[in-house]
């Protein structure tokens, strides 16, 4: 009897602990998600010139479980940016507008909004620094007509230093590859890209746009041989590809009369690299190493580009369009890329899609 006892004890307090368990270990699965904003109206305003962007949407797509989320927003955000380090924790900022918010894209709730200074409008991109716990976040001063990079407590958003960007109209920003330093992409005139140490406040090299004279030189992307590729937001400028040596090289554009670059992303193992051109309606891929055009996909109204899934054989990355809120899938392989309809419809107007494992 003693010994029945022990094992029904047993089996039961095993029971017992299963849905725990089960519990735990579900909420320690993590998935890709999709991440991109939207709004009724994607005018994001003339260049400089302040704006109060329509409210809009944050939209959250999980690739495991096909489910989109929605989070709705009083302002119509550029990009999302995540923190490396707590992934569900995002970040969101007007173009040109005064406007962010702290979001948590797993109860897909607004955790915090922030308000630049009264001299200051976000240019719309942000970067989060893991080793300072820094939110760095592009801004342009209008009372002393320069860029600004602003420091922010992540949490809270509130500043904590400010350094210059060493331009004007400051947009993308990104960590480089080498040493703890970022690189900023002031789209003012002329154009030019600015290294600067954020701890020291000090510019450690500028390269200047060769065709960045009338400005507008918006998007960067440094590929992992240090390569860059800088995209002009319209104004008639072809894109241009920067050698490790710091060599400029002009990129032919799509054949059209309606120009500008909006989304970038250098394609993984291969020596190609893709951009958008939303008003041409056009998807470009490159071999940036030759300056050739490897392959050309009418699109309409495309915007943002994301890496989908790699391995040996294969490379795909997935393209938004902003008119029909639809996905495309662009897949390389070997000596073929082929473009096809993403299995589920999912888009928006937002500038730029990110994936976030969450």
């Amino acid at each position: 009897m003693t010994k029945f006892s022990r094992r029904l004890i047993l089996k039961t307090a095993i029971l017992a602990l299963i849905p725990s368990y089960f519990k735990s270990f579900a909420e320690n699965i993590k998935s890709y998600i999709l991440v991109l904003t939207s709004a009724p109206d994607d005018n994001y305003g003339k260049s400089h010139q302040f704006v109060i962007t329509p409210p809009g949407t944050i939209n959250i797509f999980n690739l495991d479980t096909k489910k989109i989320n929605t989070i709705n927003i009083d302002f119509f955000g550029h990009v999302v940016s995540s923190y490396k380090n707590q992934p569900h924790l995002a970040v969101t900022f007007e173009q040109f507008g005064s406007r962010g918010a702290l979001i948590n894209l797993k109860t897909f709730k607004i955790l915090k909004t922030v308000r630049s200074d009264k001299t200051n409008t976000f240019m719309g991109h942000s970067y989060y620094i893991v080793s300072k716990n820094w939110l760095l976040t592009t801004e342009h001063n209008h009372l002393k007509n320069q860029g600004e990079i602003v420091i922010r407590d992540p949490q809270t958003l509130k500043v904590i230093k400010t350094i210059s960007s060493g331009g004007s109209y400051p947009h993308d920003i990104h960590f480089s590859n080498q040493g703890e330093r970022i690189i900023v992409a002031n789209a003012g005139k002329p154009s030019n890209l600015s290294f600067i140490d954020p701890e020291n406040n000090k510019i450690l090299k500028k390269i200047l746009i060769a065709e960045g004279k009338k400005g507008a030189f918006s998007h960067f992307e440094v590929s992992k041989d240090e390569w860059i590729l800088v995209g002009p937001r319209k104004r008639g400028n072809p894109p241009i590809i920067i050698s490790p040596h710091g060599t400029q090289h002009q990129l032919p554009e799509p054949k059209s009369k309606k120009k500008g670059v909006l989304s970038i992303l250098f394609i993984k193992n291969t020596d190609f690299v893709a951009a958008t051109f939303p008003e041409a309606n056009f998807l470009q891929i490159w071999d940036y190493k030759r300056q050739v055009v490897v392959k050309s996909f009418p699109l309409k109204n495309p915007r943002g580009l994301i890496m989908d899934t790699f391995n040996e054989n294969e490379s795909t990355f997935l393209v938004t369009s902003a008119d029909d809120s639809t996905l495309s899938k662009v897949t390389i392989k070997q000596n073929e890329i082929l473009l096809s309809k993403y299995e589920f419809k999912y888009g928006g107007k937002g500038a730029h899609i990110s994936k976030i494992l969450i």
